[in-house]
C-alpha cells in the first residue's frame, strides 16, 4: 500500500468522521479502551476533540490508530494526526499528515468558547512555552499582560492570535491551550 502524506479535503472529513462513528461500536473497542484506560481520557474529552479511531481490519494507512483532527481556530479540518493502537509496520507511532504545524495549535477551536465561558478572574493562560496572564472582567471586557507586550486589551480572538504567533515550532507534538485560575487572597482593605 502506498502511503499518503497528505488526505484530500473529502477523504480527510470521511476519515474524521467515520472515526468518530467507529468509537461507538465492537469494532472500536482497542481504541476506546485505549483512551479511556491507558490514557485517562473522559468520554466528554473525547468528544470536544473529536477524537476517533480506525479499526484494524480496514484496509486503510491508518488502520489500527486513535484519529486526531486538527482544526483552525475557524473549524476548519486542516490536518489529521494519528497513534498507533495496535502494532502498525508501516507508519510510525505517532503519524500526522504533512502541514504547516507552526501555524496551526491542537484544540485550538474549543479555546475560543472555553475563553468566553470563564468565570471573572486572573489565569494565567499558556501552551507548552508560552505564557500569559488574562485578567476577565466580564463578557466584553478583557486584558492580557505579556511580559514583550505589556497590559492589552483583549479578546478571546486577540488572545488566541497572539498565542498562535508565539506558541513552540519545535517539533513537539502540540497540546491545547491551558488555563490555570489564580487564587487571589481577599483584600485587607
Amino acid at each position: 500500500m502506498k502511503i499518503k502524506k497528505r488526505f484530500s479535503v473529502v477523504e480527510r472529513s470521511i476519515i474524521v468522521e467515520n472515526s468518530q462513528k467507529c468509537l461507538g461500536t465492537h469494532e472500536g473497542k482497542p481504541g476506546l479502551d485505549y483512551l479511556l484506560n491507558e490514557r485517562g481520557l473522559s468520554e466528554d474529552v473525547i468528544r470536544l476533540f473529536s477524537i476517533g479511531y480506525i479499526p484494524s481490519n480496514v484496509g486503510h494507512q491508518l488502520a489500527g490508530r486513535v484519529i486526531l483532527p486538527i482544526y483552525d481556530p475557524s473549524r476548519n479540518l486542516i490536518a489529521v494526526s494519528s497513534r498507533a493502537v495496535e502494532d502498525s509496520y508501516e507508519l510510525p507511532v505517532y503519524w500526522h499528515e504533512s502541514y504547516e504545524k507552526s501555524f496551526y495549535l491542537y484544540g485550538i477551536q474549543s479555546a475560543k468558547e472555553k475563553i468566553s465561558r470563564l468565570p471573572n478572574g486572573i489565569y494565567l493562560v499558556s501552551t507548552h512555552n508560552h505564557g500569559l496572564a488574562l485578567i476577565k472582567f466580564n463578557e466584553k471586557q478583557s486584558y492580557i499582560f505579556d511580559p514583550l507586550f505589556g497590559l492589552l486589551e483583549t479578546s478571546a480572538g486577540d488572545l488566541l492570535d497572539l498565542i498562535l504567533k508565539n506558541h513552540h515550532k519545535s517539533g513537539q507534538i502540540d497540546s491545547g491551550v491551558q488555563f490555570k485560575k489564580y487564587q487571589v487572597a481577599p483584600s485587607s482593605f
